[in-house]
């Protein structure tokens, strides 16, 4: 079987995704708006309930500010 290299996909403006994954099988993922430094002032749910979380840090590339924070699929 042929191989490839893996090729990183990337947000409009050619950042790489940010993705969270449930690797305990527990159906959730920690709130990635609580893992960043500082987090989002408001945020309280620790978890959310998905398997796989995906986000592109948006036009400012700062995963930190969420106000422009985009899921996968929009378009520039």
């Amino acid at each position: 079987m042929p191989w490839a290299i893996a090729t990183p996909i990337k947000d409009g403006w050619d950042s790489l995704y940010y993705i969270i994954c449930d690797f305990n099988n527990d159906g959730k993922v920690p709130n990635p708006e609580l893992m960043t430094v500082p987090p989002k002032p408001g945020a309280t749910q620790k978890e959310l309930s998905t398997r796989i979380a995906v986000f592109s840090a948006g036009p400012d590339g700062n995963p930190a500010t969420w106000e422009d924070n985009q899921p996968p699929g929009f378009t520039k």
